[in-house]
């Protein structure tokens, strides 16, 4: 599968409090297999994680595209990172960034 930012993909994330957008690529994806997209917010709550998700069920009505975010909040991430988390670790190496 070729490593490309998501088509249809906000580059804000609702409330402009995105703070970076990582599209993952897997390498032993097909035609049929979802898109793991990583969207980092300044802050994660309840509402923010909604309307991220609502932008991926809407990508799938409109484009049959199947959207698979990971939501992280700034301070959540950096701790994961700093424990070597083996997903932030796998976002880190692998991440493709728009």
């Amino acid at each position: 599968m070729p490593e490309r930012p998501v088509s249809g993909w906000p580059r804000e994330a609702p409330g402009s409090r995105r703070r970076r957008q990582v599209d993952v690529a897997d390498r032993e994806a097909d035609e049929e297999s979802d898109v793991d997209v990583f969207v980092l917010l300044r802050t994660a709550g309840w509402a923010e994680r909604r309307a991220v998700l609502d932008v991926a069920g809407d990508l799938f009505y409109e484009r049959d595209l199947l959207i698979s975010p990971t939501v992280f909040d700034a301070a959540c991430y950096e701790a994961w990172r700093r424990q070597e988390r083996p997903l932030v670790m796998d976002i880190e190496r692998d991440g493709v960034r728009p």
